[in-house]
């Protein structure tokens, strides 16, 4: 007589360590709604998470992920201190904006914002997706595009920022980027110097470094800078709940089996 070969056929599916999902989104589909909503946050301070300031748009109509992190400006490479306006919100199309106005001004000046999504169970970045939103006025307007992981502790930026990025959505894959160290809670502009980070490991947010640079020559503009849509696509490891089903659907199939022979 043959050996029995014990199958659990009755299962319908495999066992799957790893789940790849979107892991943040920004518009892109979103319904994000509010007019206008200003960060809860310091213009030119980092905002982070663990000293109890967690940014997300002040308006009570905000719909849509909650994020900290920076927005700031510079004339001239230095600390613009005049108005900036925050993140503003908008429904046509979804976006996610900062603005500064810096009429009257002459020289370079320059916008970045760099929000930050928080997540959990993530181990690994697939892909990223973005799309920027239309610049502010003024002269040969130039924008720039990083992507920002943090690790645990750690943070990193892209080595190598995308000259102006598209309007539309546009994927970028894991594999076609090279990282370096971030250190954003010191100063949020500053790159760090080049790391072996290569999108793996206890990633617990992530988020865009988002640069508009106007030639104010003409006697001022008005830098602006955001996205229309940021998505980002990762590994998700299965809490462990998942992993308890499971094993309870397995036993329930070997006393099934065992009962049929």
């Amino acid at each position: 007589m043959s050996p029995k070969i014990l199958t659990l056929s009755i299962l319908p599916f495999t066992l799957s360590p790893l789940s790849a999902v979107t892991i943040a989104n920004i518009g892109n589909g979103d319904e994000i709604t509010s007019a206008y909503a200003a960060f809860q946050g310091t213009k030119n301070t980092w905002e982070d998470p663990e000293t109890g300031s967690i940014i997300s748009p002040s308006s009570a109509n905000y719909v849509g992920p909650e994020f900290y992190g920076f927005y700031g400006a510079e004339l001239n490479d230095a600390e613009f201190t005049g108005s900036i306006t925050g993140a503003a919100i908008s429904t046509s199309p979804d976006y996610l904006t900062v603005s500064t106005n810096m009429t009257g001004e002459t020289g370079t000046g320059a916008m970045l914002f760099v929000p930050i999504l928080e997540v959990t169970n993530v181990s690994a970045i697939n892909f990223f997706e973005f799309a920027v939103r239309g610049s502010g006025s003024g002269a040969n307007t130039q924008t720039f595009l990083r992507f920002v992981v943090q690790l645990d502790d750690s943070s990193y930026v892209i080595s190598n920022e995308i000259s102006s990025p598209s309007g539309s959505v546009t994927q970028y894959d894991i594999g076609t980027l090279s990282w370096n160290e971030y250190a954003p809670a010191t100063d949020a502009w500053a790159i760090g110097a080049s790391s072996s980070f290569d999108g793996t490991g206890n990633i617990t947010a992530v988020g865009f470094y988002l640069t508009e640079v106007s030639d104010l020559t003409a006697g001022g503009a008005n830098p602006a800078t955001g996205t229309t849509a940021f998505t980002v696509d990762g590994d998700v490891i299965p809490e462990p709940s998942h992993y308890a089903l499971l094993a309870g659907l397995v036993t329930l199939g070997l006393l099934a089996r065992r009962r049929r022979g």
